[in-house]
């Protein structure tokens, strides 16, 4: 539980956040949730709360424009292990909800499982001006690290008697939810005519 009274801990977890950019098998949601379950397990969870707001949305940004940076200037979404059939479809996809909804596919693209690197690489196909990209990651970001902490927060609550096991439950339970996203979005994706060349977005 000291862990989270430590201002290096949410350092840490900005710098983990902002290498998932492109990392994209960091354990980052079970990070933001355990931080957020020992938080609220605590009297007073006010100031560790904003902390894990502010580092997580600060280290999901950052990732975000390192990855769209490394798209835009180095053909980062031509290497090899970025061009798997999956990510390849949904980075289709999110060509086209951004052109219609860039708001909520930002937000909602960070529910599914490389959900959140497909839709970097999917903005710099579109070329999409940095400035707006930022903007749409930073809402997209605080509002992922508000949904993840809610879940710890719930967690937290009755940590006291069960740590370890309410732990894994926010846990699995958000792994669930990403489950589920990306079921929906799979459906959603099998009912779009496929996209052959993408068009650019001012």
């Amino acid at each position: 539980m000291s862990l989270a009274n430590s201002p290096w801990v949410f350092v840490a977890l900005a710098l983990v956040l902002a290498f998932s950019g492109t990392l994209t098998f960091l354990p980052t949601q079970s990070l933001v949730i355990a931080l957020a379950t020992i938080a609220y397990a605590r009297p007073d969870p006010a100031l560790v709360t904003v902390l894990l707001l502010i580092s997580t949305t600060v280290g999901m940004v950052t990732g975000d424009l390192g990855a769209f940076g490394l798209a835009r200037w180095m053909n980062l979404g031509r290497w090899r292990w970025l061009n798997g059939g999956r990510v390849q479809r949904t980075r289709r996809w999110m060509r086209r909800r951004l052109r219609e909804q860039p708001h909520s596919t930002m937000i909602s693209a960070r529910l599914v499982p490389m959900g959140r690197l497909a839709t970097t690489l999917a903005c710099a196909d579109l070329r999409m001006p940095t400035a707006l990209f930022a903007r749409l990651s930073a809402v997209g970001s605080l509002v992922w690290a508000i949904y993840s902490t809610v879940i710890g927060a719930i967690a937290g609550i009755w940590v006291e008697k069960h740590p370890v096991l309410v732990l894994c439950v926010a846990v699995v339970v958000a792994m669930l939810i990403g489950m589920i996203a990306s079921r929906v979005q799979t459906r959603l994706m099998s009912r779009e005519p496929h996209e052959d060349q993408p068009e650019g977005l001012s």
